[in-house]
Formats: structure tokens, sequence, C-alpha cells
């Protein structure tokens, strides 16, 4: 499972010379639409995702589903295909391929653009550039999709405390709600001091 990146700039943005240079750092999609399918089983082409793909769906979803790069040549797809091939690991094909596909879904939609944006926020010398990884998936969601984009967001507004039991003292409290604490204190912190 590979957690979903995000990156911050504490007091500091790209200005319009700047983006206009850049602009190429972030790459609009559907994402989120996409995202909230998969949790369905209901991916657009992928009928029974959740019981895994075989080797064929994964190489056609990757040479036909979605361009990764700007300007693809069949060399590009040809080295995705092989990166994202599990070549030692032989055991439950139909799973291991549907984990390689959600991994370049993620790698492409998310973590490569957040460490571009991450470089290019270094480069131009913003203040500090903060990068973290929010790996924890929540109970209802299968565990094979991992962690959705904006999972965070539940724990940051506090969504668990809606089930606050007064009566049931602070250690006590259920997982999610301890967990959605800690989220918001990591937020504040942030937000305070940077």
């Amino acid at each position: 499972m590979k957690p979903i990146c995000f990156i911050f700039t504490y007091g500091s943005y790209l200005n319009r010379s700047q983006a206009r240079t850049n602009h190429n750092v972030c790459k609009t999609s559907l994402s989120v639409i996409f995202l909230s399918l998969l949790f369905l089983g209901v991916m657009p082409g992928i009928p029974n995702i959740d019981k895994g793909i075989n080797q064929t769906a994964f190489d056609n979803l990757v040479r036909y589903g979605q361009h990764w790069t700007y300007n693809q040549t069949q060399k590009v797809v040809e080295s995705v295909i092989f990166q994202y091939t599990d070549w030692v690991n032989q055991t439950d094909p139909l799973v291991r391929f549907r984990q390689k596909y959600m991994d370049v879904i993620t790698d492409s939609l998310f973590k490569a653009p957040a460490v571009r944006s991450a470089h290019i926020f270094v480069k131009n010398k913003l203040k500090d550039t903060f990068f973290y990884c929010f790996d924890h998936v929540k109970s209802k969601f299968p565990t094979w999709a991992g962690v959705f984009h904006g999972s965070d967001l539940i724990y940051v507004f506090g969504r668990p405390f809606a089930k606050y039991n007064k009566s049931v003292s602070e250690p006590n409290q259920t997982a999610e709600i301890i967990f959605s604490k800690k989220v918001i204190t990591f937020w504040s912190n942030f937000a305070k001091a940077g």
C-alpha cells in the first residue's frame, strides 16, 4: 500500500512568472471521481477489480488507459510496465497486478507531481517547504485500495468526533477519535510554527 503524499509551503507561493515557468507541475484530472469509483469496485473499464486483475489487463491498462508523461512514446509505456511488474513475487497474480496498477496510478497522479512541486518550491527558494505522506487506511474501505486522495481531511476536521462518548475517558475513546486528535494537533502546530 502506498501512502498519498502532500506538499506544503509555509507562507510562500509561486508568483505568476514562476507558475508559468513550471506550468507542467500540476496535471488536471478526474482523479477524485476515478478513485471514488475504485472504492465501489466500479473502475471505468475494470470490472471486478476488487477480485484483482491479470497480467494482460495490467499491460493493457498501462498501454491504453492513461498518458503517463507528456509526449509519451511506446518506449515510455514499456518502461512503466517493466518498472511496475513484480518479477520476484509470483504468488496470487490477480492481487499482485491489481496492486501494481494501483501503484502506477498513485505514483503518476499524486506522488510524482508532489515530489516535482517540492523540487520547484525549493529551486525557487520559497521559504520552508514541507512534504508529508498520509497512510492511515479507514477500516470501511478495502485495504487493497490503500489511502484515497483527501482521506486525511476526515481527521483534520475531526469527523470521528461525531461519535465522541462523553462518558468514556480520553484513553478509551475509539482509535479513530484518538488518531483524529493527533492529526488535528499536527496541523495546529504546523499552522502556528511551520
